[in-house]
């Protein structure tokens, strides 16, 4: 019951998150040179696909049973967000 619930925590907090830096890196586009509105889109691209890999593997393993593995499917897309915040705030992006 437990991993269960987690696992359903961590994917509503993961598509959040994901929802979030995709705000962010539009909002960021506004005023871009060419160049910087083709890394945006490839990152927007990017979480958009880890987030739709990781959501359609953490329902599969729900449906497998396998709770808190579910939950680690289900958190990464989070932290991959965060990691490329990280990247994007040390490299002065």
């Amino acid at each position: 019951m437990l991993p269960t619930t987690l696992a359903v925590v961590a994917i509503a907090l993961s598509v959040i998150v994901s929802l979030c830096m995709v705000v962010l890196f539009l909002a960021g586009g506004a005023n871009s040179t060419d160049v910087k509105l083709q890394q945006i889109k490839w990152m927007i691209v990017s979480i958009v696909l880890v987030q739709a890999v990781s959501l359609g593997g953490s329902i599969g393993l729900l449906v497998l049973d396998r709770g808190w593995l579910a939950c680690a499917a289900g958190i990464f897309p989070a932290v991959y967000g965060v990691v490329l915040t990280v990247i994007l705030v040390k490299m002065d992006w």
